[in-house]
């Protein structure tokens, strides 16, 4: 299951956005609500780790997450 979070690679904002079930300027919108800004670009692991801490991990099965409110 962890493995679905980190695959060891980068990620787009897009690909995060579909983890969460939402659209990608939804997305950004949630990071900027949580006070994470990211570089441009490609989304590191090391990113990505600090994004599933302030947003919690996306429910992967059903596509929705109860936790990014």
């Amino acid at each position: 299951m962890a493995g679905q979070y980190y695959n060891g690679g980068v990620k787009t904002r897009q690909q995060m956005a579909e983890e969460y079930g939402v659209c990608r300027k939804t997305f950004v919108r949630l990071l900027t609500k949580k006070r994470c800004f990211l570089e441009k670009g490609l989304i590191t692991p090391l990113d990505q780790l600090i994004i599933y801490s302030k947003l919690g991990k996306p429910n992967l099965f059903t596509g929705k997450d109860n936790t990014i409110s």
